[in-house]
């Protein structure tokens, strides 16, 4: 099993989303994380593509909102209309911790509210 664990803040609102498989419905959210490097004078950010579990997190996780997330990875690769295709990294979240952001937050907010 390949985990990778990255830090970094969201770059939109998370988006819930829905699938049914095998008549089976599954609730989950998406959203994008962007790391910053730096080294020296140069200045980067590596984008993520997050998925997880819906959670009572779902409302915390706004853009701006700083995270820890844990989890595995894997490679997609979608094709567009001019069959170019495009590859992908995914994180299926294991773990997610909110960080800091600038607002109050509590470590684990879901769990005080009815």
């Amino acid at each position: 099993m390949q985990n990778i664990f990255i830090t970094g803040r969201l770059t939109e609102d998370a988006v819930a989303k829905s699938s049914i498989r095998q008549g089976i419905k599954t609730e989950f959210v998406t959203f994008s994380v962007a790391c910053n490097e730096e080294r020296g004078d140069e200045r980067s950010a590596t984008f993520y593509n997050v998925t997880m579990s819906k959670t009572k997190l779902f409302e915390y996780l706004k853009k701006g909102q700083m995270v820890a997330i844990i989890g595995r990875f894997r490679f997609l690769t979608s094709e567009d209309e001019k069959k170019n295709v495009h590859y992908h990294l995914n994180i299926s979240v294991m773990d997610i911790q909110l960080l800091g952001s600038g607002k109050k937050a509590d470590s684990n907010p879901g769990e005080n509210n009815p």
